[in-house]
């Protein structure tokens, strides 16, 4: 893998959608918490594969600190990004984001040649139904129009990433697929900072429009 600097992506993604409560021209703007995707595999086999292949590096000694830093730091973004003020947290956040930074251009400095080349199939998955979404049975709002604004990872914005996106919808459900090839490193330690800015518009009985805006992120596989 290249070009593994960048701020990290949680801190891009929570800064971009704080000044999403007044954007110009949309009617209604809500900013929802964060939705945390799951980790498909394509057979039994091929999970316990990356999962031995993720005890593999989880065991290694010169990787655990940097491994162990990234994991409390990646852990207190998320609790702070639940801020309904983004910005009265950005300085925290931009540091620790620094720091993941910092500690994942380490673990790929130490790792393994075998654990950095693009040879595992990631599979992740965000299925967003009426609760998260949103809508309650008696107000009668329906999905309108789903659209990925922007997608991030420990490089920063990633637009190299909207090809292997997939999007579906009907009136009260999402759901949003990433395949693609990656190595086993980004699938074990840093899928965690895969995050999806997702923005979805309501229709109501009326033809009333809003706009509600959604921060998809993802966890580690492997355990």
């Amino acid at each position: 893998m290249k070009n593994w600097r960048g701020i990290a992506a949680i801190v891009t993604i929570s800064l971009s959608l704080a000044a999403c409560h007044e954007p110009s021209g949309e009617p209604s703007v809500v900013v929802k918490d964060p939705v945390d995707g799951k980790s498909f595999y394509l057979t039994a086999s091929s999970k316990n594969q990356i999962a031995g292949q993720c005890q593999e590096i989880a065991a290694l000694g010169s990787l655990q600190q940097a491994r162990q830093q990234i994991k409390t730091d990646m852990a207190e973004i998320r609790q702070l990004i639940r801020a309904d003020d983004l910005v009265s947290v950005r300085d925290r956040v931009q540091f620790l984001s620094a720091r993941v930074r910092q500690n994942s251009d380490l673990m790929i400095a130490l790792a393994q040649d075998k654990y950095v080349n693009d040879d595992v199939l990631q599979r992740l998955r965000w299925e967003l139904g009426p609760q998260s979404l949103g809508i309650k049975p008696q107000n009668y709002w329906k999905v309108a129009n789903v659209k990925i604004e922007r997608v991030y990872n420990w490089q920063g914005e990633n637009s190299g990433l909207h090809p292997y996106l997939r999007l579906e919808h009907n009136s009260q459900n999402v759901i949003v697929k990433l395949e693609r090839s990656a190595s086993t490193l980004e699938v074990c330690q840093l899928q965690q900072t895969v995050a999806i800015h997702l923005r979805v518009e309501f229709r109501g009985p009326q033809g009333q429009v809003k706009i509600s805006h959604y921060k998809l992120l993802a966890k580690n596989s492997g355990g």
